[in-house]
């Protein structure tokens, strides 16, 4: 009798415990020096950063990092999966694709200066 009832309270403390986190897919792709996922610099890209910074700040989802190039990433947005990253660049069309938050950082257009 007393295993029976031993047995009943591991059963029900099991799942009490037990509850499914809502998972967030994240983008990640080798991008020096925004993100650097090989090599000796591996995980001290500016991006690496802001991305430990936001899982750390979102405990109560599960975090999975998948590589995967831009191309995938907008096919699986088209496919209406749930997928974040977080170095994106605003523009119309992508507006009407993804949400974004509030900018993290700036970050300067690109350019070749010459006297």
């Amino acid at each position: 009798m007393r295993f029976l009832f031993i047995g009943i309270i591991a059963f029900f403390s099991c799942f009490s415990e037990v509850s499914a986190k809502e998972k967030i897919t994240w983008m990640v792709l080798d991008w020096p020096p925004w993100i650097m996922l090989e090599g000796e610099d591996k995980g001290k890209g500016r991006f690496n950063y802001i991305l430990k910074e936001a899982q750390e700040n979102l405990p109560e989802y599960e975090h999975v990092n998948v590589k995967m190039n831009w191309a995938r990433f907008w096919h699986e947005v088209e496919n209406k999966k749930n997928v974040c990253y977080v170095f994106g660049l605003k523009t119309g069309k992508r507006g009407d694709l993804v949400y974004y938050s509030e900018p993290h950082t700036f970050v300067l257009p690109n350019a070749i200066i010459m006297k």
